[in-house]
This record gives C-alpha cells, sequence and structure tokens, in this order.
C-alpha cells in the first residue's frame, strides 16, 4: 500500500537540499590538447578544429581574402583530442557516475582511460555513458578521435543502395548541413566538442521534465507534465510541483503525485495548477511573463532530486480553415490571432564555438528592437542553443522550429531512422517547455524538391516509389510521433507546402517566393502573388564596406576580384543584383575599384526596397494573409547574402527598413 508524504518529511528534506539537485556535476569543459603534426596543443570546449589550429597561428584566418580554399585539407584528417581530470572518492563512492557529451562533431570515438566506451554518428544528440568501472581515483584521461565527416560521408554517400540521393553525400551524416557549403555559406566540414560532463548520483535521477499548458482563464491555468526518471530499484515516488517564488508560502501537506517506480527509464505523468495565471505574449502583443517551476521528488527511504524548469502559459494553435480562396494558415496565441512578422534564422557561424551567449544577446536584442515577433530556425544549420531560446522567452520572439534537414532526399534505412528517432526525441524533449516555440517543421524544401525540381531523374520507377516511402516513414510517421509524444505543439511536414509551380501556392499553406531573385521576376511580383503565409523569400545584398575591409586588401575591392567571388556563393548572385539594378534604377554603378562603394552601397538599397515591397504587400493583405518571414536575418561568415545583419553584426539598410514597416 502506497505511503503519504508528510509535511514534516517533505519540509525535513526540501530544507536539507535546498531546491538542488543532488547529484554531483563536474565540468570537463577546461585544458583539452588536440594533436597536429605529432605536437600537443592547448584547447578549450567549446571547440572547433578550424578556431584550434587558428587560435594556435597554425593556419591563416578561413575567412581572410580566399582561404576558404586553402583549407580544405582539414576536414579530409582525423583529429585527436585529449584530457586528463582528477577523479576524487566522493564521486566514486556514487552509484552512477556518467560521462556527457553535447554537441560531438559528428564521427567520433572515444576512450576513457584507453577503453573504448562510445562510437558516435550525431551532432545533434546528447551522448550519456555510464563510465563508473572505466573511472579511477586520480589521475584519468579521455581520448576522442574524431574521423573525417567529409571522407567518411562520401563512403556512405557512394555504397547506400540508392545512389545519388538529391542533397549528394551531406544528407548521409547527422551534421549541420550548411558545414558542406550552401549559396550563403563557405565549406568547413570540421569537428569538434560542445560540452563535456561527468554526472554521479544514487537511487534515480531526474533527466528531464515537460510541461504544457492545457488551459487557462482569469483564475486559473491547468498544466500537464511528465518526468522522466532514470531509477535503479522499484519503488515509489512522491512529485511535489510549485512556483519557486511561492517557496516561503509553502503548505502542501501530500505530494500532487505518487508514482510508481521500475528499474530502467520512467516516464510518470502529473497534473499542475496554477492560479491567478500571467500570460506569456510575444513581441507586440503582450507581457513576456515566466515562471520557475521547481519539480521536488522523494521516496519512501527520503532519497531526493529536484529540478527547475522556466514555463510560460500560453497556447498556441496554427489556423487552418477552408475559405472561399482556399484555406487560411495563421497562428493564435492565447486564443488571440497573430500576425507573424520575422525573418529566417541561420547559425550566426561557420564555426559553432565562437558563438556566445553575447552574441546572441545582440542579435536576439536586434530582433526585438525590429518589432519582429516570430523567427524560423531554418533545417539546414543545428537545434540552437539553449541560451538563444532563453532570449526568445525573454523576448517574445517565437519559434518556428525545423527540424534538420533541408534540400534533399535522406537515407530511410533502419540505422539512419533509429539515429534520427533519438535526435527529435531528445531535441523535443529539451525545448518543449520554452513558450517561444510555435511549430515543428519536418524539414526545408524537400518534398518540393523532389516534386519539382527534377530530383527524380534517374531512378527508375521502383526506386522513386521507396524514395518516397522512406520520406514518409521520416517525415509523416517518426518525427510528427516525436513531436506529439514530448509536446502539444504543432507539426507542420515541410516547407513551403506546396511550390510556386503549384497552384496552391498562394491559396494554403506556406509559401516560399523565389519568383523574384531565382526566377528574375520583378519585385513587383511580391504586390501580384500573395500567399496566406509567406515563410521564405529574398534577395541579396553586399555587407557594409567596413566588414568587407576585414576580409579583403585594397586591390580585392571590385565586383569580379577573385576574392569578392570567393564570398559570393550563389552562382548567378552577381548577375542577379546588377540585372535588378538596371531594371530599378536605370544604373549600374562602376563595379570596379572606383565604383565599388556606391555598388555597395546601392545593392543594400535594392535589397531593402525590394523586400520592403514584399513585406507592405503581406501587411496590406491581413487577414487573407497572416504572416511575412523574410529570407535572411544573419550570416555565418562575412559573404555577400541575403542578411539583414552581417556577419560582424552591422545593420544593412534592410534592417531599418524592416524595423520602420514592421513598428506601422
Amino acid at each position: 500500500m502506497r505511503r503519504n508524504f508528510s509535511l514534516m518529511l517533505v519540509l525535513v528534506i526540501i530544507s536539507k537540499f535546498c531546491f538542488s539537485q543532488t547529484a554531483t556535476t563536474i565540468s570537463l569543459n577546461k585544458n583539452w590538447q588536440f594533436k597536429y603534426k605529432n605536437k600537443w596543443y592547448n584547447t578549450e570546449v567549446p571547440n572547433s578544429i578550424h578556431t584550434d589550429l587558428l587560435n594556435n597561428k597554425l593556419i591563416d584566418d578561413p575567412f581572410y581574402r580566399d582561404n576558404e580554399s586553402k583549407l580544405q585539407w582539414i576536414d579530409s584528417l582525423d583529429w585527436e583530442y585529449k584530457k586528463e581530470f582528477e577523479v576524487d572518492s566522493s564521486l566514486l563512492q556514487r552509484q552512477v557516475v556518467e560521462l556527457i557529451f553535447k554537441g560531438l562533431d559528428t564521427y567520433s570515438v572515444v576512450y576513457l582511460n584507453d577503453s573504448l566506451i562510445l562510437q558516435a554518428d550525431n551532432m545533434f544528440r546528447e551522448w550519456n555513458i555510464s563510465c563508473k568501472p572505466n573511472l579511477r581515483f586520480g589521475k584519468n584521461y579521455v581520448k576522442i578521435i574524431f574521423h573525417s565527416a567529409s571522407k567518411k560521408s562520401k563512403e556512405l554517400y557512394e555504397n547506400y543502395p540508392y545512389k545519388k540521393l538529391p542533397g549528394e553525400e551531406r544528407v548521409m551524416v547527422r551534421k549541420a548541413q550548411y558545414h558542406f557549403g550552401w549559396d550563403f555559406a563557405p565549406r568547413f566540414v570540421g569537428c569538434g566538442l560542445g560540452w563535456a560532463e561527468l554526472i554521479g548520483w544514487d537511487y534515480f535521477n531526474i533527466e528531464n521534465v515537460t510541461f504544457q499548458t492545457d488551459s487557462f482563464n482569469s483564475n486559473e491555468a491547468y498544466l500537464s507534465g511528465k518526468i522522466n526518471i532514470n531509477s535503479l530499484q522499484e519503488s515509489y515516488l512522491g512529485i511535489i510541483v510549485f512556483n519557486k517564488a511561492d517557496i516561503f508560502n509553502f503548505s502542501k501537506k501530500n505530494p500532487d503525485v505518487v508514482g510508481n517506480l521500475i528499474k530502467g527509464e520512467n516516464e510518470i505523468p502529473f497534473q499542475f495548477t496554477i492560479k491567478n495565471p500571467k500570460l506569456w505574449w510575444c513581441n507586440g502583443s503582450g507581457d513576456q511573463n515566466n515562471y520557475d517551476l521547481l519539480v521536488y521528488t522523494i521516496d519512501p527511504n527520503g532519497h531526493s532530486d529536484s529540478i527547475v524548469t522556466k514555463v510560460g502559459i500560453r497556447t498556441i494553435e496554427l489556423v487552418q480553415q477552408p475559405d472561399s480562396a482556399g484555406k487560411s494558415f495563421y497562428f493564435k496565441l492565447n486564443g488571440r490571432p497573430i500576425f507573424i512578422k520575422g525573418a529566417n534564422y541561420i547559425p550566426p557561424d561557420v564555426f559553432l564555438n565562437r558563438v556566445t551567449d553575447d552574441k546572441y544577446e545582440s542579435l536576439l536584442k536586434d530582433v526585438k528592437d525590429a518589432n519582429m515577433n516570430m523567427l524560423r530556425v531554418w533545417g539546414g544549420g543545428i537545434y540552437e542553443k539553449e541560451k538563444f531560446y532563453d532570449l526568445c522567452d525573454e523576448y517574445g520572439i517565437l519559434v518556428w522550429q525545423d527540424f534538420m534537414f533541408a534540400c534533399g532526399m535522406y537515407p530511410f534505412d533502419t540505422t539512419f531512422l533509429q539515429n534520427v528517432k533519438e535526435e527529435a526525441e531528445q531535441q523535443v524533449k529539451r525545448l518543449s517547455n520554452h513558450p517561444c516555440i510555435a511549430l515543428w517543421c519536418g524539414n526545408n524544401e524537400n518534398s518540393e524538391g523532389w516534386h519539382r525540381w527534377g530530383w527524380q531523374d534517374g531512378f527508375d520507377s521502383l526506386q522513386r516509389k521507396d524514395i518516397w516511402n522512406g520520406y514518409e516513414k521520416l517525415f509523416n510517421d517518426l518525427l510528427p510521433t516525436a513531436v506529439k509524444k514530448y509536446s502539444n505543439t504543432f507539426y507542420w511536414e515541410t516547407t513551403p507546402e506546396f511550390g510556386r509551380g503549384d497552384v496552391r501556392h498562394s491559396k494554403e499553406g506556406d509559401a516560399h517566393n523565389w519568383f523574384v531573385w531565382h526566377d528574375g521576376e520583378p519585385f513587383e511580383n511580391y504586390e501580384q502573388k500573395i500567399p496566406r503565409f509567406m515563410s521564405e523569400f529574398g534577395f541579396q545584398s553586399y555587407p557594409d564596406m567596413e566588414t568587407i575591409k576585414i576580409f579583403t586588401v585594397a586591390s580585392d575591392r571590385t565586383v569580379n576580384s577573385a576574392v569578392m567571388k570567393s564570398h559570393q556563393k550563389h552562382s548567378r548572385g552577381n548577375a542577379i543584383i546588377k540585372t535588378y539594378m538596371q531594371r530599378e534604377y536605370g544604373i549600374v554603378p562602376d563595379t570596379s575599384a572606383a565604383g565599388f562603394s556606391e555598388f555597395v552601397e546601392r545593392s543594400q538599397q535594392l535589397q531593402a526596397d525590394g523586400i520592403g515591397k514584399g513585406i507592405k504587400a503581406h501587411l496590406k493583405a491581413k487577414p487573407y494573409c497572416m504572416g511575412t518571414l523574410f529570407w535572411q536575418l544573419n550570416d555565418c561568415w562575412p559573404g555577400i547574402s541575403w542578411s539583414a545583419i552581417d556577419y560582424y553584426g552591422r545593420k544593412k539598410k534592410l534592417y531599418i527598413e524592416v524595423q520602420k514597416l514592421f513598428g506601422e
């Protein structure tokens, strides 16, 4: 028979542990070394091989002039990292000790004191290894060998039963796809580590807790949740949930839930109520209220663990209602329709270890100041770090979150799908408590490419059927199942729903408008082809001259110099800019050194005028059109791109135009 947990016992335990987790955590991020030409050099985590080589003056700046082409040898090699660390008796006395890696990029073999403990193959997963038997008192050593992702991806691609999958070798690897190069990014297929730590615990350990708002009224908000616990034995557990701000008013006599524990992994559901709730709203619609909810667990023997998580009370819906034109597509936040104003977001650096908290802060503050209320985290980058989502919560920036699949057809063998299943479940659980998460989207343009871009060419009818069935397994089964299991957020299969060659493009779903730019149509197209929700449209411009001066010498500063061309990753980019410039202004400035600065400035004005025309059209067309996300907010290196803010944080004319239009 289950026992009640008395108020006295609860208060004693809570006082004893001061609401902190009882696990012992030891960071392993300092004092690493990597090997180059049989010599060891110092580094710290997070790191990447390119920046490690740069910081130790072993290579020149990868972004300077045309150094990109000179540094491609780096990704063809394997790289070795090591670290020495101390372990004391208190950690070894713990019943379980785990070694945890985050951002392990990508094909890596990990040794602890010469014992092989992990072979990893996915930079998007957290790797958790029970390692107590491999630890010893005093000095310990961890070694990581990163195998070339470039070589491995080519090997997998060439040996896959369905050769030449669209997207080429990058689709074989669970690694940031833009690392292989994109039309805004250089190619640096490196390796590195994002986070490493040891955790020791006894009896049971809270691994994760998720909350969701089921409903609310002015008096109460009703939340449900799940707590994931790893237990070493069968038992039962009292779970107490409360707002940490109410600690001194704590008066529960019994747990909210008493759950059975089995040996191993457990998931226990619970409900929770907040009185007089303060809602979370997006930027421009209300305040960004958050609650620090503490989940406290205790077993009959007084063993306990706790976790604190921020939760925003809000409901969000994606509304698709048939109407006379087709079908609506808009977000309803807390029962109120919201016109979405924002941009598409890419990782702020090719080398992810250089994206500091300060850089996130600066970028997200610019988003808020531009009167935006949503960013779309594009599927060719990464699931962002916790700081990014914390700031989105704080500033009221909704997040359209892509899963990390973009512009390709991906493998569908059992091993690949199981790997992605672990990735998806980890990421959805990790992000589900953030009120900013408005939507999970399966992929970027994969369906569009298969149906309209000739990707089916070269495959026979049976192969086409199998490849599409593989797509269905991944994007219409595996990913939506993970979203449904761990959140109540809407899942959207692909963006756009219908390509620009489909008559439904402007009548339902979300749309990408590349009639302008790729197809060469005039900016007036934005006023004539208005969709229900514009999730992507853009136009290139050059970065600020002060930015250009950082990566060039004076002789490079012409449109057609080899160095400037190396920083233009769209094959027709310069020609398209000049064509539109002639069309809109009747003149193209001299592209040689004499007129280069004028050309740069004029390109930014052209971008602002064109995208501004699109934003105005979308705003004017509401409620038929209920969202506009331009491509793209930011840059991952100093190049010629679609960004409104360049790599060094300098704002282009587009940013000023967006700020004005979104503020009206």
